[in-house]
């Protein structure tokens, strides 16, 4: 199944403004707030860790959601896109810490282990060989990468049957990979990735609360699978964080 026009750079689709219309509206903003509060606490944990500031990559981060978080903490961010393109949504790219490079995600243009923390949202799902970009996160990355995915123990192993239904209501929506943690283990084991923290973000799909167009019923919702514990151990996409098994000791 082909799950992105550009299998080898999905960037380039999540990198455009229809795509960041999807986050639009009350709703649209909840994900993002949810999405936010995870990705601060893995960068605020190893921030405390270390006791300094992090260098940042976002690999195929041109959709921009990272930004504010890494840089309000007061650390600096690389945001690597598959072409120069994939830089339109994001702000002044020219100085301060934010800094835009353009190159390939299977070939990072990076040295080994250049960056504390390197996060990669909205692209496992759609690229093409997912192990040998697993490889490449863990090879730039010194003590942690986080990743999204979408678990097939979930809501989403409907998702062929829903997929009529999600397109109609998100009009430009993507087909998707689905992975389980036992299809991931061997290809994490061999990359020098660890498993550390795992955030479910939702129980219920995203596309229904889209439709609901209610983020106080969506937060009912979603806070009622929560105290059931329905999210915890049902919920998609997950945020993971993993340690780099073969990184050096802490230190500065």
């Amino acid at each position: 199944m082909k799950f992105s026009e550009h299998p080898d750079a999905p960037d380039i689709e999540s990198s455009t403004q229809a795509y960041r219309n999807r986050f639009s509206g009350d709703v649209g903003a909840w994900f993002l707030e949810i999405q936010s509060d995870i990705t601060r606490e893995i960068v605020t944990s190893l921030s405390q860790r270390l006791g300094r500031p992090l260098k940042v990559l976002d690999a195929g981060g041109g959709h921009g959601q990272n930004v504010d978080v890494v840089l309000k903490g007061g650390h600096s961010l690389t945001i690597l896109g598959s072409n120069e393109n994939c830089s339109q949504l994001l702000p002044d790219v020219v100085s301060g810490e934010l800094k835009f490079v353009v190159g390939s995600l299977n070939s990072m243009p990076f040295d080994d282990a250049e960056f504390d923390l390197v996060l990669s949202y909205r692209i496992m799902a759609h690229i093409g060989d997912w192990r040998a970009y697993l490889r490449e996160l863990a090879r730039v990355s010194r003590y942690i990468v986080a990743i999204d995915y979408p678990t097939y123990r979930s809501f989403n192993f409907l998702s062929v049957l829903l997929y009529g239904f999600k397109k109609n209501i998100e009009k430009n929506t993507r087909e998707f990979r689905l992975f389980s943690e036992k299809e991931l283990r061997p290809a994490l084991q061999s990359s020098g990735l660890k498993p550390s923290k795992r955030y479910p973000q939702f129980f219920f799909p995203m596309a229904l609360h889209r439709a609901i167009q209610n983020v106080l019923i969506a937060k009912m919702l979603e806070g009622l699978s929560s105290s059931l514990l329905l999210r915890r151990f049902f919920g998609s996409p997950v945020i993971v964080s993993y340690d780099v098994t073969n990184s050096e000791s802490d230190g500065n």
